[in-house]
């Protein structure tokens, strides 16, 4: 996996052409975001399988909107056909959080 921090609308679509991938919904003053963050770049460097593309919901509040995102942090796992595989929202351990990107 690899962790893209995206800030375009243009650049998500770009990448979102390419096949499956993560969204990880998120925002600066957002607590359990800032705890997250250490854990997802792990697995991130750990597993090439899937990117993981994070969007600021305060950046991109368009996309935020389009995924229906209620609360951060959310991740959603995206199929090559572009269609949402799962959703969780909030933070989990190492494991689950593992096992819920790899599917």
């Amino acid at each position: 996996m690899a962790l893209l921090e995206i800030d375009s609308y243009d650049a998500f679509s770009e990448r979102a052409a390419e096949g499956a991938y993560v969204v990880y919904f998120t925002a600066d003053w957002c607590v359990p975001c800032r705890r997250a963050a250490p854990l997802i770049a792990r697995i991130a460097e750990s597993d090439t399988s899937i990117d993981i593309i994070k969007i600021d919901v305060d950046v991109l509040p368009e996309l935020a909107e389009r995924f229906d995102v209620q609360g951060v942090p959310t991740f959603i796992v995206i199929s090559d056909d572009g269609e949402e595989q799962r959703r969780q929202v909030g933070i989990t351990p190492a494991k689950e959080m593992r096992e819920f990107l790899a599917g």
